[in-house]
This record gives structure tokens, sequence and C-alpha cells, in this order.
């Protein structure tokens, strides 16, 4: 029997951690794809109007309950106030540049996990481990060009592999996107060529 929406919604509130400093790249992914889920992540990503109807205004609530829900007591602390309290784009800005987008550490140790990644020897849990990585870079929003993240997963696939990737980096749809080049790379087989063994 498939699930209702409020079970999926329960479900997906769930899933959030409680944010801290360490989890925030987690955090704000689980906390979008909720906010989106129940519609009101628009609310929380656009200044409200100057004044809002009754209907907007239950929305804002409904959103600062959420996101207030899924804050450990230090979070809380740092990024709520009197000024914030009631506006869910005011405290999503506060926990953004609080733990995310401004927080050049995090950055930092987002990147460093990402360029750490080792390859195994196994394309499949390599880039499994790839997209995880990224989906953190993304969340915090490194500015880094994605044909510069394409050559770095393309140079952690040891010479073995040349033959499969070297013409990867001819292909605009491959090399534009590190994304598509995961997909491209998942796709390999490596029996297609004795050296690969």
């Amino acid at each position: 029997m498939p699930k209702s929406n409020d079970e999926e919604s329960n479900e997906s509130f769930s899933q959030i951690p409680l944010l801290s400093a360490e989890n925030y790249p987690e955090w704000i992914l689980r906390m979008k794809i909720h906010l989106r889920h129940v519609g009101l992540l628009d609310i929380c990503t656009t200044p409200s109007p100057a004044v809002p109807d009754a209907d907007y205004k239950r929305k804002m609530y409904d959103a600062v309950n959420i996101i207030a829900g899924k804050l450990s007591s230090p979070s809380f602390m740092e990024v709520v106030n009197s000024d914030n309290e009631l506006d869910p784009y005011l405290i999503w800005n506060k926990i953004n540049s609080h733990f995310g987008m401004k927080a050049a550490t995090i950055k930092a140790k987002v990147w460093l996990e990402f360029t750490r990644i080792p390859f195994d020897g196994d394309l499949k849990s390599f880039t499994s481990a790839c997209r995880k990585s990224l989906n953190e870079l993304e969340s915090v929003d490194p500015q880094i060009p994605p044909d510069v993240l394409v050559c770095c997963i393309l140079g952690k696939i040891p010479k073995r592999y040349h033959h499969l990737v070297d013409p990867l980096i001819h292909d605009q749809f491959i090399i534009q996107s590190p994304h598509n080049t995961l997909t491209r790379i998942e796709q390999f087989d490596p029996r297609q060529d004795q050296k690969a063994l």
C-alpha cells in the first residue's frame, strides 16, 4: 500500500539530523528536500512580503517550526533571535551564513574530503563516494568550475583505465558536468580491454 503524503512527510522529517557545524552539508540537503516536499522551500528562500496575508503567515510559522525542530540547542541559540524568530527567510539566511556559504572552514573541509577520495579499484564504490561528496560540495557552494571537478575525478582513476578515461575529455557533455562524468564512469566495462584487468 502506498504511503500517504503525511507518512512520507513524517519519514522525510525524521531523517533530518539536528543541525551542527559538522553535519551542515547533509542537514541543508535533507532540509531542502523536506521543505520542498511540504511546499515551504520558497517561503524560506524568498523575502517575505511587507504585509503577508494570513495564509502566507501560516506558511511562515510552519516553516519556522520545521526548521527550529531540527536545530540543536547550540545551533538554535546561534541562529534564532527576537529579530528573526517569525521569519523563515531570515533564519534560513542566518543558518547559511553561519554554517554554510560564508564559512570558509566548512568549504575547505568539504573540498579536502572530496580531493581525498581514493580509488579503491571498484568503479561503483568510487562513483558512489564521489556523488556523495559532490552533493556536500554543492551544498556549501564552493564555486569550483565543473570542468575542474571533472578533472579531479578523472585524475583519480589509475593508469590501467586510461584507455576508457582519455576519450571522455573530448566529450563536451561529459566535461561540463561532474555528474555526467560519474554516470559515464559507471558504464565502464573493464573487460573491454585486457590492460584494464
